[in-house]
């Protein structure tokens, strides 16, 4: 019983280290990230444009943004001459979505869930959202990228997937986030990778961004435009 304790009591203490180690690490990447880390609170409403390719596609994208819980994406593929667009927009609890044309189609509970635990990514990369009361950082071991060294930080939201979330180990700038999920009901490992930052408004945010499934790539994006603003119309929130 005694042993217990003292492992259980070394236990809780090894993880306040921990999570004290976290909570350091999260100051400077905040200081790194702005020239006041208040600025942070700016990303809340945002659009943002840009060009890339999307399986293999050529493609634009334009995503505007009030965070936590209103999202609409609008893409266009290009097929030779031909323009197809895709517009999903979440609101809340409901969800729409309107591809090629074709009549808007409200989203099943299963696809909303799926769709909005995507968004809830972005939001987290973001970096304010680290703030929150509910929200459970952890130390976790640095990786090496492509890019070079990375320090990382276990983020945990309850009803939320893990997020593991890495930054370049010189410049503290968000380089990398990784999570489990789920397409058409197969579980995946999801990877978003950010880099050529430059400073919006006073925030160095990425202008590049590349989508891996399974280690594959599969999507990548050059951002054209980071807008931060301060309202967006009600209308942008209807289907």
């Amino acid at each position: 019983m005694r042993f217990t304790l003292i492992i259980s009591t070394l236990l809780l203490c090894i993880s306040n280290v921990r999570a004290g180690e976290a909570e350091e690490l999260l100051d400077k990447i905040f200081v790194a990230t702005a020239e006041k880390p208040e600025r942070l609170d700016r990303l809340k409403t945002m659009i943002t444009k840009a060009h890339g390719t999307m399986f293999n596609q050529k493609a634009d994208r334009e995503f505007q943004m009030s965070w936590p819980s209103k999202f609409r994406m609008t893409t266009d593929l290009y097929f030779d001459s031909e323009k197809r667009r895709v517009n999903i927009v979440m609101n809340k609890e409901k969800g729409w979505s309107q591809r090629f044309g074709q009549a808007v189609v409200e989203m099943t509970r299963e696809d909303l869930a799926e769709f909005s635990e995507g968004v809830y990514i972005y939001w987290l990369c973001n970096l304010f959202p680290l703030r929150e009361a509910d929200t459970k950082l952890t130390r976790i071991p640095d990786i090496q990228l492509d890019s070079g060294p990375a320090v990382g930080l276990k983020v945990s939201k309850k009803g939320r997937p893990d997020a593991l979330m890495y930054f370049d180990k010189q410049s503290l700038l968000h380089v990398r986030t990784a999570y489990s999920s789920r397409e058409a009901g197969v579980k995946i490992l999801r990877e978003l990778s950010f880099g050529k930052h430059q400073a919006v408004n006073g925030i160095k945010l990425p202008f590049e961004e590349t989508e891996f499934h399974n280690g594959r790539k599969m999507h990548y994006w050059a951002i054209d435009e980071i807008k931060l603003v301060d309202k967006l119309d009600d209308n942008v929130w209807k289907p």
